[in-house]
């Protein structure tokens, strides 16, 4: 049993709360936006095994800054933070950032493309495209930081890259990546679509993978078009986030992860902050 402090007690932050102690681990809740809801200094004077950073997005980079000077493990909701990567290279080198909450890694539909891919099916990755299209009248931040698990996808699934173009506002906006595998990829993202889309397409020299995020379904279509393997997945957003909290607690004990560490969540960032970038300038 461990004790993790939470930072910030919004849906995201709750939800994280509740699935610790759901795993049998003790909590100690600071809220900055609620008065008189924790203390903070209880968090990092050594009472605790790790925090849990779930604050407002601005903020990320001052909790992370703390964690490094107490010597505290910290899980850091996405985005790591909104400010330029190089700010926080040191809690890359110090490995004080410990996983970054990119929870679509534990979808089971991601899961098995990830082993389709590793298996060698698609053979060379040319190209793909990810999707997530949803109204949203509740996040202030913008798009391209709030949507960025697909951008992580992206990278997780094609492998390292760079933004090369990006156009849209701050409620709809498409990038493209080139990978350095030499495959390319564009992301969608929008705060307009209703019902939600949440879609992927990876296209190889020997076979294309389908994702409907959503639906919890993945298919594996040869050259052909015949559909040569299917997923259906049982899995739920609750039990993904579930997932994320344990293994988190894993990689706090030395274990080896699925989920997306610091320096990943740095690449992440480069790619939005240009993004962001791009599109301003339209």
């Amino acid at each position: 049993m461990k004790t993790i402090g939470i930072i910030g007690l919004g849906s995201i932050g709750s939800r994280h709360a509740n699935n610790l102690k759901a795993l049998g681990h003790d909590i100690v809740a600071y809220d900055p936006l609620v008065t008189g809801n924790g203390n903070i200094q209880e968090i990092w004077s050594g009472g605790v095994d790790a925090v849990i950073i779930a604050s407002p997005t601005p903020t990320h980079k001052r909790y992370i800054d703390d964690a490094i000077d107490f010597d505290v493990p910290c899980f850091v909701e996405k985005p790591i933070t909104d400010c330029p990567f190089e700010l926080d290279q040191r809690a890359i080198e110090n490995d004080t950032v410990k996983m970054v909450g990119y929870n679509l890694r534990f979808h089971s539909c991601v899961l098995q493309a990830d082993k389709w891919i590793m298996d060698g099916h698609l053979g060379n990755i040319l190209w793909g495209n990810f999707v997530a299209a949803q109204k949203n009248t509740k996040y202030k931040d913008h798009v391209i930081l709030n949507w960025s698990h697909e951008i992580d996808l992206a990278l997780y699934l094609l492998g390292p890259g760079a933004a090369t173009a990006a156009m849209g506002n701050d409620k709809v906006a498409d990038i493209c990546i080139e990978h350095h595998s030499g495959a390319y990829s564009t992301v969608h993202l929008d705060y307009v679509t209703e019902p939600e889309i949440r879609q992927d397409i990876i296209v190889g020299d020997k076979a294309t993978l389908i994702m409907d995020l959503v639906n919890r379904q993945a298919w594996l279509r040869n050259n052909k078009g015949t559909i040569i393997d299917h997923h259906e997945g049982n899995d739920s957003w609750d039990s993904n986030y579930k997932d994320e909290m344990e293994t988190f607690i894993a990689r706090l004990d030395g274990q080896e992860t699925v989920g997306c560490t610091g320096a990943e969540a740095l690449e992440v960032l480069k790619i939005c902050l240009k993004a962001k970038t791009l599109t301003t300038k339209n």
